[in-house]
């Protein structure tokens, strides 16, 4: 089937990755789609989901709920993950990184 937006990507969700410790808080359930610059890089991204999932695993568990309650941290995370995601490819594929599930628990 055809992608209706051809240069985003939707990963699979995320569920109950455990937050540093801080407060009641202690998993979050994500959602994440990923913009590329170039619909070119689709099959690429598919290719290293699973270094993008650790990722993103990864840079979560070191943030609190203090920290990602806010709006300012929130944005703090989505640039991180870009940073981190754009590394392991050769150029810059990743132009955004979209929340569609932002659940703490």
């Amino acid at each position: 089937s055809k992608a209706i937006f051809e240069d985003i990507v939707q990963l699979e969700p995320f569920e109950q990755i455990f937050l540093k410790q801080d407060s009641k808080m202690h998993f979050i359930s994500l959602g994440i789609a990923l913009e590329m610059m170039d619909p070119e890089f689709r099959r690429q991204v598919y290719a290293m989901e699973p270094r993008i999932r650790k990722i993103i695993e990864t840079q979560v568990r070191q943030m609190s709920w203090m920290t990602l309650r806010t709006p300012q941290g929130k944005l703090k995370l989505k640039f991180a993950l870009l940073g981190r995601i754009n590394q392991i490819f050769p150029k810059v594929a990743i132009r955004h990184i979209y929340f569609t599930n932002f659940i703490m628990q």
